[in-house]
């Protein structure tokens, strides 16, 4: 899950965000919209911020895309049994 084009780029090659960094790519995005994607990520619990004197540094947390990924691979798993349950009684 990315807020913008190139999110992912960015946060393969660093964990820290940073606004001054998100618009370098060719498409040139606001400060202010970049700050509103990265408000929308931190409630989503993706990233956190870290105030460093006047400034919000963004830091990235994988926790909850782990948790995430545990539950759809939970679910998963069920359908999977649901639908070779579903298999085996319509081959009878």
């Amino acid at each position: 899950m990315h807020c913008c084009k190139g999110c992912a780029r960015r946060w393969k090659h660093s964990r820290r965000i940073d606004w001054r960094d998100a618009g370098s790519g060719t498409a040139k995005r606001t400060r202010q919209a970049i700050s509103r994607h990265l408000r929308v990520l931190e409630r989503a619990d993706l990233v956190h911020s870290v105030r460093a004197g006047r400034e919000n540094l963004f830091e990235f947390d994988p926790a909850t895309l782990v948790a995430i990924k545990t539950y759809i691979n939970l679910v998963s798993k069920q359908w999977d049994q649901t639908l070779s349950r579903l298999k085996a009684f319509v081959e009878r």
